[in-house]
């Protein structure tokens, strides 16, 4: 009785249970695991080898919180960030989605940052500026 067997299995033998053809993927499923895979090595293989140095670049305090918390929330380093919003710049294209631009509009509204691309040429500090000391103060 080949019913009662089922399921059982006898020293010394393997089987191999085959899906009925209509249970079975197709093909191109197949295919399209493959061009994934490609298409993911394509992408890894092709970056770009650069080298980075240290920089003490100044920022308005606020427009960096705003720069961190972004690069927080896309999970990407701050100096990641600027070099990509910097390479946009230099090509005159957008470097963010509508859906980050949302994202921005929060994180501004959060750290009160109410300057816009008008104020980039007309920004000065105080007579001092961070950080500097005069002759004879104590730090």
């Amino acid at each position: 009785m080949a019913g009662a067997n089922a399921g059982r299995r006898h020293k010394g033998t393997t089987s191999t249970v085959l899906a009925p053809t209509h249970e079975r993927a197709p093909p191109y499923v197949a295919i399209k695991v493959y061009l994934a895979i490609m298409v993911t090595w394509y992408h890894v293989t092709s970056m770009t080898q650069i080298e980075r140095t240290q920089t003490g670049l100044r920022l308005e305090k606020r427009l960096l919180k705003v720069l961190k918390g972004l690069a927080e929330h896309l999970e990407m380093p701050l100096g990641e960030l600027v070099e990509g919003i910097a390479l946009h710049a230099l090509e005159g294209s957008a470097p963010f989605s509508d859906h980050t631009l949302g994202k921005i509009q929060q994180l501004k509204a959060v750290y009160d940052l109410d300057l816009t691309a008008a104020d980039s040429h007309r920004l000065t500090e105080g007579p001092m500026g961070p950080n500097l000391c005069q002759v004879g103060d104590v730090p």
